[in-house]
């Protein structure tokens, strides 16, 4: 009978491997750019236009002189079978746009066309029926600006998909068997069965706690449905959709404050990881589908959609797009209205699903770069909702959403490991330029979400002074603080902080060394990847800067001005460095900061709440552990990292001999300031006003204020121009 019972638990997990390695791989597949048209983009600058008749041209622009003549004229590419005009600006009605054709000998054939310029739409198409005109003339009765001509050139690729699906069943069917032989995956396997099977039972349990939740969710929507109305008939707010959603979003911290207000002590993790994820993703989809609203997170969603299509190396015309007009969404708040912004979205669209696409010239550098890994979570989410075919503004959304999730999920282990003080978590994690950050494409959420993990590690081991740290522990912060400076190798002194555990935790002092060994190789590995990174592009970057500083930026002229004049160039670093490092001074631009959607107006309310609630939110016996050297040596890697960013700055981002440092966000700081926040809160003695408020109340106010002011910011810099 128990030969029988095993047999079937092996069929039953070869199946279950067999069916979840046959959906990644097939949606994996889905998301690949096989087929379509491979985009070649020819502009004005390139000499798209070859003759222009009617027009006052100024660089991209041409105005119209109404005169019935007019035309331009644009080559043809013998490849190609379509062609696509993307302009700058939508056309405001449908429009006729008369197409001419000329021969190779430059005369004007008798066959004309008429493509219709949609309303709302960004360009037009025309079809390519052969290859025998040398280009074509274009009658366009109104002022437009061309960004260029796209020739879509039908795809080379010799690999249908068939052949990989089959590919993927037979791997999923090798897969499979291996499980059978290996008694170790069949556990693991068992395991998460288990695991899933008590989620259900938990579920199952607390089914009336999640109709609670239905419950809230459906009055929210209602009652924010209601508010809407009344406010825009009292001139407050525009009634639409985002509007409406945003409001909800008010509605429902407000609930989740009120229902759950008791598992903010005992379930401060699940609390906090929903409040983040309820958070984050209202940011997500209330922002435009477009770059341009975080800091540089027009190369972070690049690099991500980079590493999304790093097998087949061809990315969405879409994405190019998107990357091309960025700019204009940052300083010009385009496609921020609503119906700018559904003309973009309707116009991304279209491109994607007529299957336009560009070829990635060189990925080497993507590849090569340490901080590759950072961008792992929001491919993942490109290539899930690509395999599954959804619009593609929605695939943009998910992507940057991967980053919400991370935070949380992150910041529920984090919390996982801490004895007391899991509130501070949440205080840095939902400070409202964070939580904004990790809204949107950034590789910074990767490395504040990994360190606190790493860090409260840390801290819940040295709170447990009478238990022996585990292997499990030791693994786990050593692989946190990697992963964390990965991205960005100047937070390396972050790694400084967990160097300090106690030799009490160890079973022996060969442990101990073994342990210290270990971080130490931790500390190193970042200096050898800059290294040996600074040695393979050396030939293409010596002397450069960011460009973005301005003309004066020379990193090479930088070091030599500064060795010239160690004295000048020191008085200019600690004189920033005085301002960067203060919270009153600079605090706003880390706690209230929202990028290119401006600043919370909170001035330092925010600020003040953080520092009030880290301070009351101790608890009397399990605090006061860390001697004053420690303290000290936390506060010394916060100003090591600001003096590092500051120091990185000055070289590749100002120009040569500046009196200042350009370029030196506050949000640079983020990631140093759990650590110092932790450390100098946690003292013992009475915990008078935590005694009379209660903890469930004081967590409860601290991250529903947090929430609040973000989804505030998100209604002043985005929602509110809708």
């Amino acid at each position: 009978m128990e030969d029988k019972y095993n047999y079937r638990e092996i069929v039953r997990h070869f199946i279950e491997v067999f069916i979840i390695l046959s959906l990644l791989g097939i949606i994996t597949v889905n998301s690949l750019y096989l087929d379509g048209y491979d985009c070649t983009k020819l502009s004005v600058d390139d000499g798209l236009i070859t003759n222009c008749v009617g027009y006052t041209q100024e660089n991209h622009t041409f105005k119209y002189n109404s005169n019935e003549n007019c035309y331009i004229q644009i080559p043809n590419n013998k490849n190609a079978r379509q062609l696509l005009l993307d302009f700058e600006n939508a056309a405001n009605n449908d429009m006729d746009i008369l197409v001419s054709n000329i021969d190779f000998d430059g005369k004007l054939t008798e066959k004309t066309d008429v493509i219709t310029w949609k309303k709302g739409t960004f360009g037009f198409k025309i079809n390519v029926e052969n290859n025998e005109y040398a280009g074509y003339i274009l009658s366009i009765p109104t002022d437009f600006t061309i960004n260029g001509v796209y020739y879509a050139i039908p795809s080379e690729s010799r690999i249908p998909k068939a052949v990989l699906y089959i590919c993927v069943a037979v791997i999923s069917v090798i897969a499979g068997l291996i499980c059978l032989k290996s008694k170790r995956i069949e556990k693991v396997i068992g395991s998460i069965e288990n695991k899933i099977l008590c989620y259900f039972d938990v579920i199952a349990k607390n089914y009336k706690k999640l109709l609670i939740v239905l419950a809230a969710i459906i009055i929210s929507i209602l009652l924010s449905m209601l508010l809407t109305f009344i406010f825009e008939k009292n001139g407050f707010v525009k009634y639409s959709l985002k509007s409406t959603v945003l409001i909800s979003g008010f509605i429902l911290i407000i609930e989740v404050a009120f229902i759950f207000r008791k598992y903010f002590s005992k379930k401060i993790e699940v609390i906090g990881m929903a409040v983040i994820l309820l958070v984050g993703t209202f940011i997500t989809i209330l922002e435009p589908p477009s770059p341009g609203v975080s800091w540089d997170d027009e190369t972070h969603f690049g690099q991500s959609i980079a590493l999304a299509h790093i097998l087949e190396r061809k990315q969405p015309l879409s994405a190019c797009i998107q990357k091309e007009r960025f700019a204009k969404a940052a300083l010009n708040k385009r496609y921020y209205d609503e119906k700018e912004q559904n003309e973009y979205i309707n116009y991304i669209n279209d491109l994607y699903t007529s299957e336009y696409y560009t070829v990635f010239v060189d990925l080497s550098q993507l590849v090569t770069s340490p901080s590759v890994v950072a961008y792992i979570p929001s491919a993942v989410g490109i290539i899930i909702s690509g395999g599954l075919n959804m619009p593609y503004h929605i695939q943009f959304i998910i992507g940057k959403w991967m980053n919400v999730l991370l935070l949380a999920i992150l910041c529920y282990y984090a919390m996982r490991q801490l004895k007391s003080g899991k509130l501070l978590v949440l205080l840095i994690a939902l400070i409202p330029t964070n939580i904004f950050i990790a809204s949107n494409y950034t590789y910074d959420t990767w490395l504040t979400g990994w360190s606190l993990l790493g860090l409260c590690t840390f801290f819940g081991e040295i709170q447990r002074p009478d238990e022996k740290i585990k292997k499990k522990s030791i693994y786990l912060i050593f692989i946190s603080m990697l992963l964390a400076v990965m991205p960005k190798m100047v937070y390396f002194p972050l790694t400084f902080i967990v160097f300090f555990m106690p030799e009490s935790k160890f079973e022996s002092k060969k442990d101990y060394w073994k342990y210290k060994l270990l971080i130490l190789f931790n500390i190193a590995i970042p200096f050898v990847l800059v290294l040996v990174k600074n040695v393979i592009s050396v030939a293409s970057t010596s002397g450069q800067g960011d460009l973005r500083g301005g003309a004066g930026v020379d990193a090479g002229g930088q070091i030599s001005y500064i060795l010239n004049n160690p004295v000048q160039a020191s008085k200019t670093l600690l004189e920033f460095l005085k301002g960067y490092l203060n919270p009153w001074i600079e605090g706003k631009e880390y706690i209230n900061n929202m990028a290119y959607n401006g600043y919370v107006p909170c001035d330092k309310l925010v600020l003040i709440l953080i520092c009030f609630f880290a301070l009351i939110s101790r608890n009397e016996k399990e605090e006061g552990r860390y001697p004053w050297w420690f303290r000290s040596g936390v506060v010394l890697v916060y100003a090591g990292i600001g003096a590092l960013a500051a120091i990185s700055m000055y070289i590749v981002f100002t120009p040569v001999g500046l009196d200042t440092v350009a370029g030196c966000q506050g949000r640079y700081i983020i990631p140093a300031l759990f650590p110092t926040l932790f450390v100098l809160t946690r003292f013992s003695g009475r915990t008078y006003v935590k005694d009379f408020i209660k903890e469930e109340n004081v967590n409860c106010m601290a991250v529903s204020v947090l929430a609040l002011f973000a989804l505030y910011g998100v209604w002043i810099g985005c929602v509110n121009l809708y």
